[in-house]
């Protein structure tokens, strides 16, 4: 399978990245003045830090529910290691 609708050269190519790079510095990002750039900064700390006690309480929160769920799932997987054919065949018999 061939795709001839869109043939690039290295010229075009060229000439696109240097088109791109001509408008990046034809438009450059709006500067800010220390004092703006603070005030910004001090918002997306605020932002974070709240984020960060969510996340810690979450933890705190899992941590709990795992420790008390942890022992059950272990006394589950040593019973389930112990049991033998004929424990198997026996509980088909009860049913």
């Amino acid at each position: 399978m061939q795709f001839n609708s869109i043939q690039f050269n290295s010229i075009q190519f060229n000439s696109i990245q240097f088109n791109s790079i001509q408008f990046i510095q034809s438009h450059p990002p709006p500067q800010l003045d220390a004092n703006s750039m603070r005030v910004l900064c001090s918002h997306d700390a605020a932002a974070a830090a709240t984020k960060k006690q969510l996340c810690q309480e979450l933890k705190v929160t899992c941590k709990a529910d795992l420790d008390t769920a942890l022992p059950a799932l272990n006394s589950a997987v040593e019973a389930l290691k112990s049991l033998s054919k004929g424990d198997i065949g026996e509980m088909k018999c009860d049913v």
